[in-house]
């Protein structure tokens, strides 16, 4: 007599069940696993430009958001398109290569120097590339006036960054999986973006 675990083609995390309303919540359930695997998979087999699409996907919807809070509208549609592009050429080639080659042999001397790492050394070099390439892809201009961009906006930049992302990195790398954290970090940057926006709008 064949047993009935082989009558059921389904996995065991999801019995089968008379009940419609169950069985309906139990296909949504394994829909929502099948798109989590084929997620995990992609971004196993296409590392690169998988976290380039979404995190250039985040970074536009962030300035956009930065200007319909700020103006109303989305009036500088050319942002947008260079921080895309800055997501996809700098940020997302930089932080893959930091948090797969680097972070994990720093995890190893503990959080403390790990965060100190992150936040002291790594994140000011990587904010000042940031602004001098945004600067040169909308402006153009010569070396010495990036460098003077670079000097006065990284210093004051890095105050508020420090107060947003030591407690958000802190969280990445204590509870998110490796494969995730570059998400996870690319979804602050979303809301570092708006919160930004809303920071100098109380200055002004």
């Amino acid at each position: 007599m064949a047993s009935s675990s082989l009558k059921y083609k389904g996995s065991a995390k999801h019995p089968p069940s008379n009940n419609p309303s169950t069985a309906s919540s139990q296909d949504d359930d394994r829909k929502k696993d099948s798109l989590l695997a084929q997620y995990q998979s992609l971004l196993r087999r296409y590392p690169l430009p998988m976290n380039a699409l979404q995190s250039s996907t985040i970074a536009g919807i962030g300035v956009s958001l930065s200007q319909l809070y700020s103006y109303g509208s989305v009036m500088d549609t050319r942002e947008v398109r260079v921080m895309m592009m800055i997501n996809v050429i700098y940020h997302t080639p930089i932080l893959y290569a930091f948090y797969t080659f680097v972070l994990p042999k720093l995890q190893r001397f503990g959080m403390i120097f790990t965060l100190f790492f992150d936040q002291v050394i790594f994140s000011p070099l990587f904010t000042a590339g940031l602004i001098a390439l945004r600067m040169y892809l909308k402006q153009g201009g010569d070396f010495d006036t990036i460098r003077h961009e670079v000097l006065t906006v990284v210093p004051n930049a890095m105050l508020s960054s420090w107060a947003f992302w030591i407690p958000i990195r802190f969280l990445i790398l204590k509870f998110i999986p490796s494969i995730f954290q570059q998400l996870f970090g690319s979804l602050a940057s979303l809301m570092w973006n708006i919160l930004f926006s809303m920071i100098l709008n109380k200055k002004k």
